[in-house]
């Protein structure tokens, strides 16, 4: 998706097989770190995925929805002052991505009702293989000290998808990190 080509070829081969759209998940994102803060290569690398892969998603999407819904996947790190020094760009972006599923549920709303999830720590393939001991230390930097399952975020999603009063949210599934002081 940080390529505009591969996106309207994705829609092209969509569009062939359905003539209208109603729900659009956006949960494509990539994380890394840095030891450099400014380290601009690793910004624009993230920003082509986490930032601008939604916006030329939903661009496309939008030439066939009249009507639904739109759940960007955020992060807790999206939240302002949340995630950690060795990770600026994703944060930086994922804050991007929060403001601008408000903004855009001001633009689309009533019609299209645009929402985010902020996950915390969700035990994904991108963890790789973790011991039960790196599971345990990791999951305990949440409040529910352990991690977050991803049928539990997908379980928000289609509540976000199921709920035609939400509109302009960011529904924290972070299982408490962010009251947690976390290093």
């Amino acid at each position: 998706i940080s390529k505009s080509q591969v996106v309207e070829n994705m829609f092209s081969e969509i569009s062939s097989k359905f003539s209208k759209l109603d729900i659009l998940v956006n949960n494509a994102g990539i994380y890394e770190e840095s030891q450099n803060k400014n380290d601009t290569k690793l910004f624009e690398k993230l920003f082509q995925t986490n930032f601008l892969g939604a916006v030329r998603i939903t661009e496309q999407f939008l030439k066939y929805c009249d009507e639904g819904k739109i759940v960007n996947v955020s992060s807790i790190h999206g939240e302002l002052g949340h995630g950690k020094p060795e990770g600026i760009a994703y944060a930086s972006l994922k804050s991007a991505l929060n403001s601008y599923t408000r903004i855009l549920a001001k633009s689309l709303s009533p019609k299209i009702l645009v929402n985010a999830v902020a996950p915390g720590k969700t035990l994904t393939p991108e963890w790789g293989k973790l011991t039960p001991e790196e599971k345990t230390i990791i999951g305990n930097t949440q409040l529910i000290d352990r991690f977050i399952e991803p049928n539990e975020v997908a379980d928000s999603i289609v509540f976000l998808l199921k709920n035609d009063a939400m509109c302009g949210s960011i529904l924290t599934i972070d299982g408490g990190m962010g009251l947690k002081v976390v290093s």
